[in-house]
């Protein structure tokens, strides 16, 4: 992916700098955000078990924009459950290769102040827990999160290895 956004984002959550529009994705009891300029879209799934494969990283094609784009499990690449009722499938932008990410929900929450992180090693693919709302949420490297997905590998296995 290697894009200007996820490089930004990731810059200034190293630094605590700025404000940043984040997507929030839920996972369970679980949230994560990604940079908005990482997002293409987000889309409304009616049955997520249509999608699923017993906890496997990629699980299926969706068609999108007239080409089919690879799904990966948002709880297998993320390490919590997978959805199982009603979802969403964020696409990334990852150059001219988008790939879908499987999450119960996604929401945009505008300028989220940076200089409120919680202190947090970034491990690889979280680089960073803030509280949004009343919830800490866990901020994604998307560029590792894409190469993780692209690769099959599980990101956070990788990144205690």
């Amino acid at each position: 992916m290697t894009s200007a956004a996820a490089a930004d984002f990731r810059a200034r959550v190293a630094t605590r700098a700025g404000r940043a529009d984040l997507l929030v994705l839920s996972l369970g009891r679980e949230r994560f955000a990604l940079p908005l300029g990482v997002v293409a879209e987000v889309i409304d799934v009616p049955d997520a078990r249509a999608l699923t494969g017993a906890g496997a990283l990629r699980h299926a094609v969706a068609p999108y924009r007239g080409a089919l784009v690879p799904v990966f499990s948002g709880g297998a690449v993320l390490g919590v459950a997978d959805p199982t009722g009603e979802a969403v499938l964020v696409v990334l932008r990852d150059g001219g290769r988008p790939l879908a990410l499987l999450a119960d929900a996604a929401q945009a929450v505008p300028e989220v102040d940076l200089g409120g992180l919680c202190d947090f090693p970034p491990d690889g693919i979280v680089i960073g827990v803030l509280r949004v709302a009343a919830a800490l949420v866990a901020l994604i490297d998307a560029d590792a999160l894409a190469a993780a997905c692209r690769r099959g590998a599980h990101p956070l296995q990788q990144a205690s290895a």
